[in-house]
């Protein structure tokens, strides 16, 4: 059986962050970028709790996702992410959303996520949250369940997303000894030319 999830690299020696749920379990992990290189992947290190994982590839990456603290992140600021969602349905070079932070903290006020508008599907789990300077914020981790929620109230949320923030990953990187980088973009960016930097580091993560 294939899972697919998304994953993104952390610095030019191959390591990367993806979600724990998209690569505990699993035989066998791929990763295959939007520019059709593959790569056999190692997990490195998991944390169920938070729902992190480092992986490490055979693939050095010439660009990487840049980490910016969370620590100042306002409600409202503009976000975009980019992955492999509904992999046998759309697109296999990847399918990028944006929205906004529509709330600091998760379901039932939970401090560690993000709410966000862009939309998420199956398969963007594990994938880079930006902000509209291109750094990333977060890591996409799930979308609230609907079909529940509709059977609870009688109506369908819409664009209710959450994604893990980016403090928790950074202690995470730390404890474990991995370096990243702390330099992060300043200037405001399209989201045409995020979207093709996102490519150079962010593919598609097959677990077996």
């Amino acid at each position: 059986m294939n899972l697919a999830g998304t994953g993104f690299f952390i610095n030019q020696h191959g390591y990367g962050l993806t979600n724990a749920h998209v690569v505990s379990n699993c035989s066998d992990i791929t990763l295959k970028m939007p520019n059709q290189q593959t790569s056999k992947i190692t997990l490195i290190k998991a944390d169920q709790i938070n729902d992190i994982a480092i992986f490490k590839s055979d693939i050095k990456p010439t660009s990487y996702g840049k980490l910016r603290s969370t620590k100042n992140i306002k409600a409202g600021e503009p976000v975009s992410l980019y992955g492999f969602p509904l992999i046998s349905t759309l697109s296999t070079s990847g399918n990028v959303t944006s929205g906004n932070v529509s709330a600091l903290t998760g379901i039932r006020d939970d401090s560690r996520f993000f709410q966000i508008t862009a939309p998420v599907q199956p398969g963007n789990s594990g994938g880079p949250l930006f902000d509209d300077k291109g750094n990333v914020i977060g890591i996409v981790t799930e979308k609230l369940n609907a079909l529940y929620i509709a059977a609870q109230t009688g109506d369908i949320p819409q664009n209710v997303n959450f994604s893990l923030k980016n403090n928790l990953i950074i202690n995470f990187l730390d404890t474990n000894n991995i370096p990243y980088s702390s330099t992060i973009n300043s200037k405001i960016i399209s989201l045409v030319d995020l979207t093709e930097k996102a490519k150079e580091f962010t593919g598609q993560i097959l677990c077996n």
